[in-house]
C-alpha cells in the first residue's frame, strides 16, 4: 500500500499551474526520498527537463534504477551535489523546487545564494517544508522545524519577492517567490 504524504497533491497542483513554460529547465533540491522528483515527473510539460541533486550517494544510486528510462531519454538528470554548491551554470534554470528538504540545510543562506545564482530572471522558485507540527511525521522536533522555516522565511524575504506564501496548520507550509527585479 502506498500512502500519500499529505503535501503532494497540493504540490502536484502548483507544479501544473506554475510551470507553464515551454521546455522548461527544472532543478530539484534533495532528490531524498523521490517523491517530488516523480511529482515533477507527472505534473511538468513532457518536454521538460528535470535536475535532481542531493549529497547522497546512496540516494543517487536508488535515484538511478527508479528513473532509468527518464535519464536515457534526456528528461531527467541526476548529480551527486548540496543545495550550497549546484553544479549547474547561472541563470540556466526556469524553475527551483524543493520539496521536504531545507530544514536538513545548514547554510540556507548560500544554499538561496545558489538558487539566485542559477534560476533565470524570469525564473520562479518553489518551495515546500514541514511546518512546526511536521514533527508528528519527521524525526525532527517541532522547535527545529519552527527555527528552519523562520530563517528560510527571513532569508527569502531579504533577498526575493515573495509571489506566494501558504501555511497549512503548521504541518506544512509552501513559499514560491521570483528574483528582485
Amino acid at each position: 500500500m502506498n500512502i500519500k504524504n499529505p503535501w503532494e497533491d497540493i504540490l502536484t497542483n502548483l507544479y501544473r499551474m506554475l510551470i507553464i513554460k515551454p521546455r522548461p529547465v527544472i532543478l530539484d533540491i534533495g532528490t531524498g526520498f523521490m517523491i517530488n522528483l516523480e511529482l515533477l515527473l507527472n505534473a511538468a510539460p513532457r518536454e521538460s527537463k528535470i535536475y535532481s541533486i542531493d549529497p547522497s550517494l546512496e540516494v543517487m544510486d536508488n535515484a538511478e534504477k527508479r528513473f532509468k528510462e527518464e535519464i536515457l531519454r534526456g528528461r531527467v538528470v541526476l548529480k551527486r551535489a548540496s543545495a550550497e554548491e549546484i553544479p549547474l551554470n547561472d541563470e540556466s534554470l526556469d524553475y527551483v523546487t524543493s520539496a521536504i528538504t531545507f530544514h536538513h540545510i545548514e547554510d540556507k543562506e548560500s544554499a538561496l545564494r545558489e538558487v539566485e545564482r542559477v534560476m533565470r530572471r524570469d525564473g520562479m522558485a518553489i518551495i515546500l517544508d514541514w511546518g512546526r507540527r511536521g514533527s508528528e511525521y519527521s524525526p525532527h522536533t517541532a522547535e527545529h522545524l519552527e527555527n528552519s522555516l523562520n530563517e528560510l522565511r527571513q532569508l527569502i524575504s531579504k533577498r526575493f519577492e515573495v509571489r506566494l506564501e501558504k501555511n497549512f496548520n503548521d504541518l506544512f507550509y509552501f513559499v514560491v517567490f521570483t528574483r528582485k527585479a
